[in-house]
């Protein structure tokens, strides 16, 4: 974590690939027709010079990479529509700041499920699972956007006092990770 930027980095295949994620805050609005487009030479480089040595010895060691906006959007009103329903990002995107994207459209999945099975009412059925996950989502979703704002926190008062409240934060966030979807049936 450090002004304007994080690095998140963890180990994937059995530890023998480290995958890695850099946020870059950017001074101006995206531009770009995509959401994905190529980055200019040496950017992800540059994001974090001054950076600790190991931060940035990582970053050299790849090939520059294209880069990709992160968008907020509003959670929608309605998640479904005659025979379509809507779940995980589509009906209320998340940052992945809290690494919950794929694990809200799994839960979605879950309810959405369960409201499903054995039913023959089905828009009740819909009406039911959006209910039962509009609050939690919409929670998750605040908190991936507050992180946003504290990864990249300049030095300071502010970044002291979050770094100091970090040996807190699993017990702080056990509402996301230790929820279980079922047992709130």
């Amino acid at each position: 974590m450090g002004p304007g930027a994080h690095l998140l980095h963890y180990p994937v295949d059995g530890g023998s690939v480290i995958d890695f994620l850099a946020v870059v805050d950017e001074p101006a609005r995206w531009t770009a027709l995509a959401w994905m487009e190529p980055a200019a030479p040496g950017a992800h480089l540059a994001a974090f010079a001054g950076w600790h040595p190991a931060v940035t010895e990582m970053i050299g060691a790849v090939p520059q990479s294209p880069r990709w906006g992160l968008f907020t959007r509003r959670p929608l009103a309605c998640w479904s529509r005659g025979p379509v329903v809507l779940l995980g990002d589509a009906a209320h995107a998340m940052l992945p700041h809290q690494g919950q994207g794929a694990n809200q459209a799994i839960e979605d999945a879950a309810v959405l499920a369960a409201e499903l099975d054995g039913t023959g009412d089905v828009p009740a059925a819909l009406c039911r699972y959006a209910r039962r996950r509009r609050v939690r989502t919409r929670q998750v979703q605040l908190m991936s956007w507050a992180a946003s704002a504290s990864l990249h926190l300049p030095d300071g008062p502010a970044a002291r006092r979050r770094d100091a409240d970090l040996p807190s934060l699993p017990e702080r966030l056990a509402w996301i990770h230790g929820y279980d979807t079922f047992a709130l049936a």
